[in-house]
């Protein structure tokens, strides 16, 4: 599938859908952008860029839910399971319990884990 062809179709997957960020994905824009050391101006183009999103905050039933597929994946020795890889569990618990897909560009590191559903953002994936 061409790039301009994957881009129409995960446009369509979309439609109607409302653009939601987990926490942990926006603490980690904004450790990324304090590590390098980002001026105001840019900190603010953050925060700009960030508003079109509703952000999930943490809720019980998130940390429920993470804690019962962090076991299952530590079992299973899916990626996800691993201590390194928390943040992105809360991503995915995120997607699971709001029932959204997660769209990304490291689609092969949430794939396996069950009730998720993962668009690849980069066409070549």
């Amino acid at each position: 599938m061409t790039e301009p062809t994957r881009g129409r179709a995960l446009c369509a997957d979309l439609q109607g859908s409302i653009p939601v960020l987990s926490f942990t994905s926006v603490a980690e824009l904004y450790f990324g952008a304090h590590l390098a050391n980002w001026g105001e101006q840019r900190m603010r183009s953050l925060e700009s860029a960030l508003r079109p999103y509703l952000m999930v905050p943490y809720s019980p039933d998130l940390a429920k839910l993470w804690g019962r597929l962090k076991s299952q994946a530590r079992r299973s020795g899916h990626p996800l399971g691993q201590n390194e890889h928390s943040n992105d569990l809360w991503i995915c618990a995120t997607a699971i319990l709001y029932s959204a897909p997660i769209v990304t560009n490291n689609k092969k590191h949430f794939e396996g884990m069950p009730g998720v559903q993962v668009l690849a953002a980069d066409p070549g994936q």
